[in-house]
């Protein structure tokens, strides 16, 4: 998860006298790193996502600071911290208003404080969150697949704030399209951003050669909205990117997590082939879909195909009919013989032809609510397993 300049500031603002004077809108930039740069000319070097840190030194001119300033800027830095004291006595409104206006967060530090102690607090910072976030991702991905060795995660997730006892959900995300590794990495750097601005008991870990999110203790809603800000990341990203994200079932301890992951991992491999235009599936919208998930033996299910509509499309395929289509419809529409022959722009006594002819085809009375949910199922099952 990237670092937020908020959280260090947090952290910082606890132990040493900082102030911020303009940019607080840029307070959720990610930090990597920390430079000492006391020109403009070392800022050119900066990679970006950096906070900098200056004495003044160089730049005792109010033209030369809001040029250092504009470096950084341009230099996509993250924020700047000026150490007030016998080189930069004091940063004019003009500066201050310029920072405003670009969302640039800008901080002051009394010269009596040792701006190295700062820095040192916030280099500290980014380290420790690295190995955290580390640490936390290596102890999720013991809970999905070693769950019963409970020592392998339970402590280190406790220690980061996890409760055993909460609501987690699992969300997968796959794309189908071959991504390069640098798109890949920006994906999920811009995946984990969108969650810690949200939430922050939130983790982003691959696996294979998909994304696995794992949401703490929020309402479905919540996640619905979070998941629709990654829709539209991704499709601003990688424009045309066929993807599926499958969110999981709830469960209530860290323990059973590796449930909801099984869950969209069966969503993925059951839509995840048929390229629809849905790219969002919640197990808990699945309906009847969420018992056909538990089918673990597809030959039950060729089976059952085999003995219900499977002779319905043998018929058509040697005698170039559509019955398959129109019984398919019948079904969805309930029997309504008026809305299926507008909707195949034939006459209704063409509909009943064909519904005669197709209960003679499959040996069915389609007045029979039970052979109408028998041949329903069948419809469904092979939706899900082989089409």
């Amino acid at each position: 998860m990237p670092v937020l300049l908020s959280e260090i500031y947090r952290s910082v603002s606890r132990q040493q006298h900082i102030e911020l004077v303009a940019g607080k809108k840029g307070l959720s930039n990610e930090v990597k790193w920390i430079h000492v740069v006391e020109n403009k000319e070392i800022a050119s070097f900066l990679e970006g996502k950096e906070v900098v840190f200056t004495t003044g030194l160089a730049v005792q001119t109010e033209e030369k600071l809001s040029g250092l300033i504009k470096e950084n800027i341009k230099n996509n830095v993250s924020g700047m911290v000026i150490n007030i004291g016998p080189y930069i006595s004091e940063v004019s409104n003009k500066i201050v208003a310029y920072c405003e206006k670009n969302d640039f967060p800008l901080f002051i530090v009394p010269w009596n404080v040792k701006i190295a102690r700062i820095m040192k607090t916030f280099s500290s910072y980014i380290i420790d969150d690295e190995k955290k976030q580390l640490e936390i991702t290596s102890a999720i991905n013991n809970a999905l697949f070693s769950s019963e060795q409970t020592r392998l995660y339970i402590p280190t997730l406790k220690r980061y704030g996890f409760q055993i006892n909460s609501q987690y959900i699992i969300a997968v995300i796959k794309f189908y399209k071959n991504l390069d590794n640098l798109t890949i990495t920006n994906i999920k750097k811009e995946v984990e951003f969108i969650l810690k601005l949200l939430y922050n008991q939130t983790v982003v870990t691959q696996i294979d050669n998909v994304f696995v999110i794992l949401f703490t203790g929020l309402s479905s809603s919540e996640i619905k909205h979070t998941v629709k800000k990654i829709t539209l990341m991704i499709e601003t990203k990688i424009t045309g990117t066929a993807y599926l994200i499958a969110v999981g079932n709830a469960t209530d301890n860290l323990t059973t997590i590796k449930s909801s992951y099984q869950k969209a991992l069966k969503i993925i491999d059951m839509y995840g082939n048929k390229m629809t235009p849905i790219n969002v599936i919640f197990y808990d919208d699945m309906g009847i879909y969420k018992v056909l998930l538990e089918i673990k033996d597809p030959n039950v299910v060729q089976s059952y195909i085999l003995n219900t509509i499977q002779v319905l499309f043998d018929y058509d395929q040697l005698n170039g009919t559509s019955y398959t289509k129109t019984l398919r419809l019948y079904l969805e529409y309930n029997g309504a013989v008026s809305r299926l022959a507008e909707e195949l722009f034939v006459h209704r006594n063409t509909i009943n032809y064909r519904i005669d002819k197709i209960e003679k085809i499959t040996n069915s009375d389609l007045s029979d609510f039970n052979k109408r949910l028998e041949l329903a199922l069948a419809f469904k099952l092979k939706s899900l397993f082989f089409d």
